[in-house]
């Protein structure tokens, strides 16, 4: 007998393939159904925007709608004339400073909390940013509904919409543009930041600038400037040389596919003369150039972590001394998640404890004592989220949690441990500085800013009788000041400019911090009595996160291959500091849009959720495994009731199913209601059994998260009513109740892990009927996440079970699905399978904009399954081998695309020897 190798193309990949194309829709982590009821939402609605904030906020509400509107009348007219109503959620529930635009539904969503971070994200105001950055937006995709783009829109809804943007446009153009519109129009701006190009910097002193592909689509080997800093330096260089009109039309030409293939490339070539790729190039050697000639003219300081040359990009961060002169710091690799680690004067580095979940890598050190933040979330609102304050002694004490239901930021620890300086940030957007006690959390002192400061990174004095803190004002001005904690009263150390102050350590009397001057972030000193600040460190990429130790300041610098820690001898001069405006030079801007916002009151009126519930946004595609539908969505803005109605096809059963689904998460469970029809099929023997199935089903449902320490955890628990109608061979009615509760519990992962090294998941679920019929089944669904030989390897194990009673009047559903075989049926079903997953290779390479490929990696694997056929069991096994390219498809959406070769050791039966799949997994 001949045998014969053949390839096959699922239809699930297939399908699989034409979701991709058509529904590039961009995820905004806003979860369903996790936003507490219990807020009571107003709205303002007007002609160019509904913003919905909770009552307490309604100043912010109407400075942000007059922000809005400004911006749309008088400085959106480069990029069209076009503007679509959008609603926009102020949500004040979460300590995450993050803002969007969503297409499917067209809305905005703004978390409220300012970052402490004034060099990521500048020390404007920040709902003032966030209005101007995400405003920006609305403009850009505004005037993208044009030619196919329009035509999409029409036929299958915004989803389609998203996804023709996303085939179309780059996404460094929507991110870039936003920026420089940011910094054309505010006082700062993150284009205006030092700190912002450090990585395109430290890449072209190092001569390793990037090509195109790799800087438009990343990678997981190494370090890729986002696509912020990428569209920041293509914009700024397009306007420059070819008019503030390029960009607008480029768009728009774009979203028409106008050349139908690389519409935008071919938009801007036809404009420039220069396709992306072509401008990229000379983009980044006239910039590198520049950077080239700025940095030889700085001297760095003297290297002192790592020891030696990474071979993985890492981060080595914060760095303090103790008292016995060793070294204490955080450190990340794309490897390795997160630690704090010390490095004794002989070189020897111990890990003092992983940092767990966190939104802040920061962290407080003062006389052996550490303390920093840990991350949260309410049990089931998630959207209500909480940052904790830790604090562990050095000496090996554990690590406690101080704090519950927290939101604090930046904790400082006193000498003894007794006490902790924290800024706290209040739902009322209301910022101050707590001190806590560390022995049962409670807050001893709240001092009370003036209205509108931000305070960033507070110190206590030597003795502790005085907070320093950078504290930013109500127009982003920062300065630096002293408060006496007995009395609250405030002395300004450096008074308030248009200027950013980083981190800030107190030593003795004297203080040092970094501020921006001459074109970088450097490091300066002062003293407690408000001398002239001296100028400390003249490194070429910037100098943050400084500690004074002795004479000695450590500081940490930017590389390709991470942050590093310095350090530098105090100078021996104040001439320096005296040339180099040693308070830090200020920030140069020509015009300034948010002092012209006028203070014009809009009408706020109760902003009603049930009115609302239906907003049909997309009639198109939908997968969820394995079913791919075509289905009318609708989900409100508050993103917690959703429904669809259409048709679905499960391409494990090959059949066609009509369906109706909502989902109502306003209470504290969810409600489920659905109802399906479709044909099934079965044989017994030569018989054959054809019957068209109804269900309803009514549900409620708990979504529970938990995070803790360093794992994520989530919890599932339901229940369902069933009522089936069975109309044709089989003709009966069948009533069922189904319970099920799923457990994921999984540790937290570095970039270039393929899975949590630690990591379990099961899934119970029962069925049975209720009525006077005979059927009940019970599914197990299982996995365990281990880590392999490598450190990116990992040992993935899953046990599944399918059991179902003698002479049942009704199958629930089928059997499990074994590798090489297929699906596997029978009345009791054992499915054991051991997965050895690695890397291969990390190639960075793409062909023609059409895929790009960051990683291949393999899976050793084996199957076991024993069917229960007449009472006795027939046991088959596979094994076989996968090969899975993580890629990106079109420059737009990342995906995974498998070939699997599978050998059956049983030679009665012959698998399939190749088959191409998508890789689905549970963790």
């Amino acid at each position: 007998m001949q045998y014969m190798l053949a390839v096959q193309l699922h239809k699930r990949t297939f399908l699989l393939f034409l979701l991709l194309c058509s529904s590039l829709v961009q995820l905004y982590g806003q979860a369903f159904g996790k936003i507490s009821p219990a807020v009571n939402w107003l709205q303002i609605d007007t002609d160019s925007c509904r913003v919905i904030f909770p009552s307490h906020l309604e100043a912010h509400a109407q400075r942000m709608v007059n922000v809005f509107h400004l911006q749309r009348k008088k400085y959106s007219k480069d990029v069209g004339d076009e503007f679509y109503k959008i609603d926009v959620v102020l949500n004040n529930q979460s300590t995450i400073s993050n803002g969007s635009v969503s297409m499917a539904p067209w809305k905005s969503h703004f978390l409220s909390t300012p970052s402490q971070h004034s060099y990521n994200l500048t020390a404007l105001p920040w709902l003032d940013l966030l209005a101007v950055h995400e405003y920006r937006h609305v403009a850009q995709i505004s005037n993208t509904r044009k030619g196919i783009t329009k035509l999409m829109y029409l036929l299958f809804g915004q989803e389609s919409w998203a996804g023709s943007i996303g085939l179309a446009i780059p996404d460094w153009y929507f991110e870039g543009d936003a920026v420089v519109a940011e910094t054309m129009l505010t006082s700062q701006g993150r284009g205006r930041i030092p700190n912002f190009m450090k990585g395109y910097r430290a890449l072209a002193v190092e001569r390793s600038n990037l090509s195109y592909p790799k800087a438009r689509n990343g990678s997981i080997k190494d370090f890729v400037p986002d696509h912020y800093r990428l569209g920041y330096l293509m914009m700024e260089y397009g306007r420059a040389r070819h008019g503030e009109q390029l960009w607008g039309e480029t768009l728009r030409d774009a979203a028409k596919y106008k050349g139908l293939f690389y519409p935008f490339s071919q938009a801007l070539k036809k404009r420039t003369g220069l396709g992306t790729a072509a401008m990229y190039d000379r983009m980044i050697s006239k910039k590198s150039a520049e950077w080239n000639a700025e940095m030889r003219q700085r001297k760095g300081g003297i290297p002192v972590a790592p020891l030696e040359k990474n071979q993985t990009f890492t981060d080595y961060l914060y760095p303090k001394i103790a008292a016995d002169g060793s070294l204490i710091y955080y450190r990340e690799s794309f490897d390795q998640i997160g630690a704090f680690y010390r490095r004794n004067k002989d070189g020897t580095e111990k890990k003092l404890v992983t940092k767990g979940i966190s939104l802040d890598k920061y962290f407080g050190y003062n006389g052996d004592w550490l303390s920093w933040t840990q991350y949260n979330t309410d049990l089931r609102w998630t959207e209500l989220d909480y940052s904790n304050i830790m604090l562990m002694n050095v000496e090996g004490k554990r690590a406690r949690k101080i704090t519950h239901r927290g939101k604090y930021f930046v904790p400082q620890p006193s000498s003894d441990g007794q006490k902790i300086v924290a800024v706290w940030h209040g739902l009322d957007l209301v910022n101050k500085l707590r001190i806590i006690g560390a022995r049962n959390g409670n807050v001893l002192e709240e001092l009370n800013p003036t209205e509108g400061w931000i305070y960033n990174y507070p110190q206590w004095s030597s003795d502790e009788k005085f907070i320093i803190s950078a504290v930013r004002d109500t127009i982003g001005h920062m300065a630096l000041v002293k408060i006496e904690i007995s009395s609250g009263l405030t002395e300004r150390l450096l008074p308030f400019a248009n200027r950013l102050i980083g981190t800030v350590q107190v030593t003795g009397n004297e203080i040092v911090y970094s501020a921006y001057t001459e074109g970088v972030e450097q490091i300066f000193k002062i003293g407690l009595n408000a001398t002239t600040p001296q100028l400390v460190t003249d490194e070429p990429n910037g100098a943050f996160q400084p500690f004074l130790a002795g004479d000695t300041v450590y500081y940490t610098s930017f590389g390709s291959m991470g942050h590093h820690i310095k350090s530098v001898e105090l100078p021996k001069s104040t001439a320096r500091s005296q040339e180099s405006h040693g308070v830090g030079s200020d920030i140069s801007y020509d015009f300034d849009m948010m002092r012209h916002v006028p203070n014009r009151v809009h009408l706020t009126k109760p902003y009603r959720t049930v009115p609302r519930a239906l907003n049909i946004h997309t009639w198109g595609l939908d997968f969820a495994d394995p079913v791919v539908s075509w289905r009318m969505l609708s989900t409100n803005v508050l993103n917690n009731v959703q429904a669809s109605a259409g048709v679905g096809y499960n391409y494990d059963t090959e059949v066609f199913a009509p369906l109706a689904r909502v989902e109502i998460a306003t209470w504290y469970p969810t409600i489920q209601l659905e109802a399906t029809t479709r044909k099934r099929s079965e044989t017994n023997g030569a018989e054959v059994s054809n019957w068209r199935e109804t269900n309803l089903l009514a549900g409620l449902a708990l979504d529970l998260s938990f995070p803790s320490s360093m794992y994520f955890q989530s919890l599932r628990p339901s229940v369902a009513y069933k009522h089936n109608f069975l109309r044709g061979d089989l003709d009966f009615e069948l009533a069922s109740m189904v319970g099920q509760v799923s457990y994921l519990r999984r540790r937290m992962q570095a970039k270039k892990n393929l899975f949590t090294r630690d990591g379990q998941y099961l899934t119970l679920r029962f069925s049975e009927a209720v009525d006077q019929l005979r059927a009940r089944q019970f599914r197990v669904r299982s996995g365990l996440a281990l880590p392999g030989i490598g450190i990116n390897h990992n040992l993935i194990l899953h046990g599944d079970y399918k059991g179902d009673i003698d002479e049942n009047s009704y199958q629930f559903t089928g059997g499990l699905s074994q590798r090489g075989l297929g699906l596997v049926s029978g009345r009791q079903v054992l499915r054991l399978s051991a997965n050895y997953h690695l890397p291969l290779f990390y190639p960075d390479w793409g062909w023609a904009g059409l895929f790009y490929i960051y990683r291949i990696r393999s899976t050793l694997w084996f199957d076991y399954t024993s069917i229960a056929v007449e009472n006795l069991p027939v046991r088959q096994k596979t094994a076989g081998v996968e090969v899975v390219f993580d890629l990106n498809l079109f420059n737009a959406t990342p995906a995974s695309i498998g070939l699997r070769f599978a050998k059956s050791f049983d030679r009665a039966v012959t698998p399939i020897p190749f088959e191409f799949f998508i890789p689905i997994y549970r963790f």
